[in-house]
């Protein structure tokens, strides 16, 4: 049997690269897979039982998952410096390390595909002040698959020009409601009932009822102030953004798919306002 010293650098990036993967190195082959098998199906089970739909349980996982690494990178960091020789075994060899590595990838990408949830940056200020520019959200990709969106969700969907690109609004009308804009007010069954507590304006200045902006969905159906009304379709949805002066929705697209809806946005993840890391993304009806 080949001896050989085992060095602590290699060792800790070898257990950075995978949890396991250090213990491989430092000749304890079965701890390593067990080390490797466990932490995936740890993951795995936080994913599953949705973990990652409220931001305390995302700073668990978070949390987990960073401190058990680094705990294995400390791990295989001493116990390469505890044994100065190691009697080398056949799977420390390159071309083990190397399939053990694309075994791990393999597998925790299959992991990760478990979660009901993924995350966005969010590019534009169209949904300010409750979604920043370049915040990062979390959101529920099976939520709609049981529940129906509802008037005030925020939800993602794929855009009606372009289905590859994700936009993120929040839906003010369902199929069948009639919705309407004016002077800047929202107007749904022609009660003032929509969500507004969050609801930004760029200006004060109103434009004029007679004034069509030929940029605005249905042709005629007047300006991002004046709209409307109009009735959503079967099996449609319209949807708005907060930041309203400033934002590309259903009154310059047109109407929503229902069968274009992908998840329902949740919680802020990061950004750069730190006030607003970990707020929730639901709408509570304070009227107009």
């Amino acid at each position: 049997m080949e001896e050989k010293r085992r060095s602590p650098l290699i060792a800790s990036i070898a257990s950075l690269i995978d949890p396991g993967l250090g213990l491989v190195y430092n000749v304890a082959f079965k701890k390593g897979i067990i080390v490797t098998i466990s932490f995936l199906v740890a993951v795995a089970l936080l994913f599953i039982v949705g973990a990652l739909k409220s931001f305390v349980g995302g700073l668990i996982v978070v949390s987990f998952y960073f401190i058990a690494r680094i705990y294995f990178i400390i791990d295989s960091f001493w116990r390469a410096r505890k044994y100065s020789q190691a009697i080398l075994t056949r799977f420390n060899r390159w071309y083990f390390y190397a399939t053990y590595i694309l075994l791990s990838v393999l597998a925790s990408y299959f992991v990760t595909s478990l979660s009901p949830t993924k995350s966005f940056q969010v590019p534009t200020s169209g949904m300010e002040p409750a979604i920043l520019a370049e915040d990062v959200i979390v959101a529920d990709m099976n939520y709609y698959h049981s529940t129906e969106v509802k008037v005030g969700d925020i939800v993602v969907f794929r855009y009606p020009r372009d289905p590859r690109v994700l936009y993120i609004k929040r839906c003010v009308a369902l199929s069948g409601q009639t919705f309407e804009i004016r002077d800047g007010l929202t107007y749904l069954n022609g009660s003032r009932s929509l969500p507004t507590l969050l609801i930004k304006r760029g200006s004060q200045m109103m434009k004029p009822a007679d004034f069509k902006d030929p940029r605005i969905s249905p042709p005629g159906s007047g300006n991002e102030d004046q709209y409307g009304p109009v009735t959503v379709p079967e099996g449609q949805l319209f949807m708005l953004g907060d930041y309203r002066d400033n934002s590309l929705d259903s009154r310059y697209f047109g109407f929503v798919d229902r069968n274009a809806v992908v998840g329902k946005a949740a919680y802020v993840y990061w950004s750069s306002d730190f006030s607003n890391v970990g707020k929730t993304l639901q709408w509570q009806n304070n009227g107009n």
